[in-house]
């Protein structure tokens, strides 16, 4: 039994539409034997950048922003020179904004923000010139985990159905998407 119960596990796990479930446990004396865990990932939201190179400007700046161009503030940016390895930290401001002097060369920009996918590229600043950078950065995979306990076992089409009301009922998702006398829905904490 335990190996069945391991192997269901194995085949259980899923990607489908960037979100994760899997069968976390059964237990054939409760009353809901199957419970289920999963949370969203965000997959369709990813990062990018484009570059603006100015001449004879002085400084270079990095606009961030999410994918609904609001400001990512407070996020922390290093620029590494891959020619002499000097390295530079800085942080954006409220409106998302970071400006830097950088030396001609070939550079690696590290950014990092809460509620954000970290977010790696290179870039390289030629004499008497500088750059404008606009990155979009994309939201990092939710942290909530949800659970369905169920007394049945459910298909994976019945749990993608639950994960879409989910989705769609966050501030009410225990009473729009349970069903009580098949499953029930709660969040890990």
């Amino acid at each position: 039994m335990k190996q069945k119960t391991t192997i269901l596990f194995l085949l259980l796990i899923c990607n489908v539409y960037g979100q994760k479930w899997h069968l976390n446990r059964i237990d054939k004396n409760s009353k809901y034997k199957y419970e289920y865990w999963f949370q969203f990932q965000n997959l369709e939201d990813s990062c990018t950048f484009n570059e603006e190179k100015i001449l004879g400007k002085l400084k270079s700046t990095i606009q961030l922003t999410d994918n609904k161009n609001k400001f990512v503030s407070l996020a922390n940016i290093t620029i590494k020179n891959l020619e002499s390895g000097h390295i530079t930290n800085l942080t954006t401001d409220l409106n998302g904004l970071g400006e830097v002097s950088l030396k001609p060369g070939k550079y690696k920009v590290f950014i990092s923000a809460i509620n954000y996918d970290e977010f790696t590229f290179d870039f390289k600043i030629s004499e008497n010139e500088a750059i404008n950078l606009k990155v979009q950065l994309g939201l990092a995979p939710e942290l909530d985990v949800y659970q369905i306990n169920s007394k049945t076992e459910l298909k994976e089409v019945d749990i993608f159905e639950i994960m879409k009301c989910v989705k769609e009922n966050k501030q009410n998702f225990y009473e729009n998407c349970s069903q009580r006398e098949k499953f029930y829905i709660t969040m890990q904490i």
